[in-house]
């Protein structure tokens, strides 16, 4: 928890942790395609660098196939 002194020091404090947040600290669930260290969300989402599915998010990707089989049958 953090108290905040007035508006200006809250919206500085919480700018800073965004920062931090954003492209400091490495995200163990976006791990780089070809291996190695996890990303930060500035690498992934800024520098457009691609990430794998983490493997505890495999269910997604079967509940996709299956939900768009659902919808667009056709397309099957």
């Amino acid at each position: 928890w953090r108290l905040y002194d007035n508006p200006a020091h809250a919206r500085q404090c919480l700018a800073e942790f965004r920062e931090r947040y954003n492209t400091q600290r490495p995200h163990w669930a976006l791990r780089p395609k070809d291996g190695g260290d996890p990303l930060t969300p500035h690498d992934v989402y800024e520098k457009r660098l691609a990430t794998e599915l983490p493997k505890w998010q495999t269910w997604a990707v079967a509940a996709r196939k299956k939900l768009d089989q659902m919808l667009h049958p056709e397309a099957a």
